[in-house]
């Protein structure tokens, strides 16, 4: 009996050891929770009125996550790829527009500013051929923004259809991932390494588009 009570001992120490070593290989591995052995005291043996102890048992390994934490950590890696997206495309609008001496904006007080001019001298053929060239000016700015915007548009096109082929894989993967947890969960097998991936990718997939996380326990 106390052999096999130092038995059990001696296995469960080196299965704390065997996963505090994995801890510690994986402490720099993107995704990856720390994991702690789960240890509960073994049937005892009954002789007559006697309930006499036989040792450890180990019960799993569990994976340590606050689910609290990781929804918030999603949630912000979420807002911050769309801020991201639209300060992009902001300033990239902004910079176009908002010049100076070249936006609709500039062009349209020079042409207001030349026609103030011209009522004041109508019979200045100058000043009417400033509100002329002002009001061309004014056009082909128009015309130059239009195409712009277009192809600005076209830009953004592009990086939706670039954030769908990063995405499709990780919903595939994620989906395929769930299904393994739920297989090895339903065989009593712990899937901690499946977790890891599997928040992983969820953060990845966060920080393309805006999710939500629920975790449905069965």
């Amino acid at each position: 009996m106390q052999f096999s009570i130092g038995v059990s001992a001696l296995q469960a120490s080196q299965r704390a050891l065997d996963v505090s070593g994995n801890n510690i290989a994986n402490a720099n591995t993107p995704g990856y929770h720390r994991q702690v052995v789960q240890l509960s005291s073994a049937t005892p043996l009954r002789l007559d009125k006697l309930s006499i102890g036989r040792g450890v048992d180990v019960t799993g390994i569990q994976r340590i996550v606050n689910d609290n934490i990781e929804d918030s950590q999603v949630r912000q890696a979420a807002a911050t790829g769309a801020s991201e997206s639209h300060l992009t495309v902001a300033t990239q609008l902004e910079s176009r527009i908002a010049n100076e001496k070249a936006s609709p904006g500039a062009r349209l007080e020079t042409l207001f500013n030349r026609l103030e001019q011209l009522s004041s001298q109508l019979n200045s053929s100058s000043a009417r051929k400033l509100v002329v060239a002002s009001a061309d000016q004014l056009a082909r700015e128009f015309n130059s923004v239009a195409t712009d915007l277009l192809r600005q548009r076209d830009d953004v096109d592009q990086s939706i259809n670039a954030v769908v082929a990063e995405i499709n894989p990780l919903t595939k993967s994620i989906a395929r991932l769930n299904a393994e947890i739920a297989r090895q969960t339903s065989q009593g097998i712990s899937p901690n390494d499946l977790l890891d991936q599997r928040s992983q990718a969820i953060q990845q997939l966060s920080q393309r588009i805006g999710i939500e996380m629920a975790i449905k326990v069965k």
